[in-house]
């Protein structure tokens, strides 16, 4: 305390002592005249006035207060009194000052903090949104996982289960279901014509006995056939006919009566087509005829068709050799009839079908005197594969020399048969029996002119 009293007294004697004791300011005389002594002591007083009001004013830092009231007297000299009250406005006026810049930065601070709060608090909660979103994210995914890994040993269990049942199924003895027999293609045909207008020369029977191979769906094929047939006919009742060119159409496939044939195509497939049939004809063991064509169905030029007349339970060696020869039928008949040099490629399937039929009689069946009664598994040695392809070449070379014969002792046949497809271009299987049975073997000539006659009159 006693230290600040004593600068404190310090400065107000350095203020007085300044007031009291103006400095002399010596102008320096013109150079060819010397003022008066008057002049200079007057212009002096002037100017140390004038100082000490600058100074005064200064000091108390309002030009305007010193201006309205004169900080000195006469005598240039300023009164403590009024130095104490300028002092003390200036003073407050500060402090008013101050008070109203410390409110004005609490305001500042305070709207400062509101922004920043209402910031904070946006991102908050948009974290906190983002959050929630990753975190349901995060459930869903291992939602997922557990049920994936449920899924996984689901299956893994199936496949365990799965095996154990196919072993077990193959532990347990195989059921096989063949084709239904006569009686059980009669009443499936009974089952789906039972709903539909059946005309009076509709018999489920006579149809059962020709539809020998057929299975249940085939036989469901066949009705709806031959339904759309009598419905694009318009008749109100479905008929025999109908029902015999559903089963065509299913043996045989569609016809193309729109494909354009020359003569001498048509004339080759009559040909070859009565090749076959006159084998399937006249050897022991082939299948009897259904009907013969060479009106284009599917994929194919013409064809002769053949059912069993009864259910076949196993196959003979006899009817596999004479399945071999009525192959070969056709290619025989147009060599013998065009020449070698004429024969075309429409035997390819026939060939390719005799071939596989031999190759299953030598390997598989033991039907082969060389070979052996032996079954020959998938992958043979090499020389057992050359034997078992001898073999096979041998029997359809047979089966090629058996067929030439019997078509060179029936070449009249071949071109009676081949005239009435050319001419009618599908004949059923009775029709093909009263053209061919003059010409068989053995009968007399008065009964081979009688037949030739009923044969005329029947392709009338």
């Amino acid at each position: 305390m006693k230290k600040g009293g004593g600068r404190r007294s310090s400065r107000r004697s350095s203020a007085a002592a300044l007031l009291e004791t103006p400095p002399q300011v010596a102008f320096p005389p013109p150079p060819n005249q010397s003022p008066p002594k008057s002049t200079i002591l007057s212009n002096s007083n002037k100017r140390t006035k004038k100082m000490t009001a600058v100074r005064a004013s200064s000091i108390i830092g309002s030009p305007s207060l010193a201006a309205s009231k004169p900080l000195a007297d006469a005598n240039g000299l300023a009164s403590i009194p009024d130095l104490k009250n300028l002092a003390s406005s200036r003073l407050q006026d500060l402090k008013l000052h101050i008070d109203r810049s410390h409110t004005e930065i609490l305001k500042d601070c305070d709207s400062a903090h509101s922004r920043l709060h209402k910031r904070f608090k946006i991102q908050t909660q948009a974290c906190q949104q983002m959050l929630d979103e990753a975190d349901k994210e995060f459930k869903k995914m291992t939602q997922r996982t557990t049920e994936s890994r449920e899924a996984m040993m689901d299956s893994k269990q199936t496949a365990k289960e799965l095996a154990a049942w196919e072993a077990d199924l193959k532990r347990r003895e195989k059921i096989v279901v063949p084709n239904p027999d006569l009686r059980g293609r009669q009443e499936i045909l009974e089952l789906y014509l039972q709903d539909k207008p059946l005309a009076d020369d509709v018999d489920a029977k006579v149809i059962a006995r020709g539809t020998a191979g057929f299975n249940g769906a085939d036989l469901a094929n066949l009705v709806n056939i031959a339904a759309i047939k009598a419905a694009v006919d318009g008749a109100e009742k479905l008929t025999g006919t109908q029902l015999e060119f559903a089963k065509d159409r299913i043996i045989m496939g569609t016809e193309r009566k729109t494909m354009f044939l020359s003569e001498e195509s048509k004339k080759l497939t009559a040909y070859h087509e009565s090749g076959h049939a006159i084998v399937a004809f006249n050897t022991e063991g082939a299948h009897p005829i259904h009907k013969a064509t060479i009106m284009p169905r599917g994929s194919a030029l013409g064809m002769v068709t053949q059912l069993p007349s009864n259910d076949e339970t196993s196959v003979s060696k006899k009817q596999l050799l004479a399945r071999l020869d009525v192959c070969m039928g056709g290619r025989v008949a147009e060599e013998i009839i065009f020449g070698q040099d004429h024969v075309t490629t429409g035997a390819s399937s026939d060939l390719s079908t005799a071939t596989q039929l031999a190759h299953y009689m030598v390997s598989s069946c033991g039907m082969s005197e060389t070979i052996g009664p032996v079954h020959i598994k998938e992958r043979p040695s090499s020389e057992m594969q050359s034997r078992i392809d001898a073999e096979v070449v041998k029997m359809l070379r047979e089966a090629y020399d058996r067929v030439r014969s019997l078509l060179r002792k029936h070449e009249k046949a071949l071109h009676a048969l081949a005239n009435a497809l050319l001419e009618y271009e599908t004949l059923n299987s009775e029709e093909v029996k009263r053209i061919l049975l003059p010409y068989q073997e053995g009968r007399l000539p008065e009964q081979q002119e009688e037949q030739q006659e009923e044969g005329d009159l029947v392709l009338a």
